[in-house]
């Protein structure tokens, strides 16, 4: 008879055990089923109550505040274009400002640097020999021309006009 108490005991226990196990699959089976395929859930009154969900109608009302988001900014490849001298130098001056729209041969800046130093330089140097030449030419032919210098100077400082010339940047 002990034994017949203690089976029934157990199957007692394992039936109410199905039970309640039976209970929780079918409140997991209907929060499924108020799932829908398009991904919105359905929540029941009893839920809403025990979660203590508000809801108001949405209005359009001035935003307060800021919402502070990491982020990085890339810029769209195709309307970016890099640009660059094509000599090495310092900017001096700056024509346009970023977002400005511009036009080709537009100047963007002013570069001063030591090749353009050498260069400028080098055209004043060339330009005051150039000078210096022509000055001696009218010189000698004045002089030729009253038969008092020879025509071998004057041909020579012609010659200095020439190679003057020639050292003068196109």
């Amino acid at each position: 008879m002990m034994e017949f108490k203690k089976y029934l005991l157990a199957i007692i226990l394992i039936s109410g055990l199905l039970i309640a196990c039976s209970k929780n699959e079918n409140k997991a089976d209907n929060e499924r089923q108020n799932e829908t395929k398009e991904g919105i859930i359905v929540l029941s009154k009893e839920a809403i109550e025990k979660i203590n969900l508000k809801y108001v109608t949405a209005e359009i009302k001035p935003l307060n505040g800021f919402l502070k988001v990491p982020a990085v900014i890339i810029t769209n490849q195709n309307n970016e274009a890099l640009v660059g001298p094509l000599i090495q130098g310092r900017v001096r001056k700056v024509f346009v400002n970023v977002g400005d729209y511009v036009k080709t041969g537009q100047a963007l800046m002013q570069i001063e640097g030591l090749e353009i130093a050498q260069l400028k330089a080098n055209y004043l140097k060339a330009k005051a020999n150039l000078d210096f030449a022509e000055q001696e030419y009218k010189r000698q032919k004045i002089l030729f021309e009253q038969n008092i210098g020879s025509k071998k100077k004057l041909s020579n400082r012609k010659g200095r006009i020439r190679k003057s010339l020639s050292r003068i940047p196109c």
